[in-house]
């Protein structure tokens, strides 16, 4: 019987193999939301097993179905569940030149959430990302632009806030 794609991925990282491109693409052609979680895990955990253009694929999977799925809701993922996909997968790509594109790509989502969202989702993009990626202070000059946009500017301004509050406590 063939390997969904689920077990072949999931036999991948148990034998500490590279992600071959041809099953990222077969497995992104078919993403659906129950392949949230793994996608998150092999993108957050297990990235290591990723060569760049194959983890640039997946990244922008799991940018693109946590951003689809916040928008239109989810049946098994709460709001700030998805935010915190994104708010990982920033951290990952962060860290590494190779996925400047992602990085914008999430900032861009985020910003987009923060705008369309009533209060409480902007709360859970500030509370879920913002503040804890806030503490490095070159992602907040990355994210400096937003105080050019009425709209972003209180969030911006609210997540220094919160994030040298963290500072202070060490």
């Amino acid at each position: 019987m063939a390997e969904s794609i689920r077990e072949i991925v999931q036999n991948s990282v148990k034998r500490g193999d590279l992600l071959d491109e041809s099953v990222a693409a077969e497995w992104v052609s078919r993403l659906t939301e129950s392949d949230l979680e793994l996608l998150g895990w092999i993108c957050l955990e297990h990235n290591s097993l990723l060569l760049v253009p194959v983890a640039r694929r997946l990244f922008d999977a799991l940018i693109g179905l946590a951003s689809k799925l916040l928008e239109s809701g989810s049946k098994e993922f709460s709001e700030f569940e998805l935010i915190k996909y994104l708010g990982g997968l920033f951290r990952v790509t962060w860290q590494n030149w190779d996925f400047r594109a992602q990085q914008r790509s999430i900032k861009d989502h985020l910003a987009r959430h923060v705008r369309g969202w009533p209060h409480r989702g902007r709360d859970a993009v500030i509370t879920g990302v913002l503040e804890h990626i806030f503490c490095d202070d070159g992602v907040r000059r990355y994210f400096e632009s937003w105080t050019r946009d009425p709209e972003l500017r209180d969030a911006y301004e609210e997540t220094i806030r919160l994030s040298d509050g963290f500072r202070k406590l060490g």
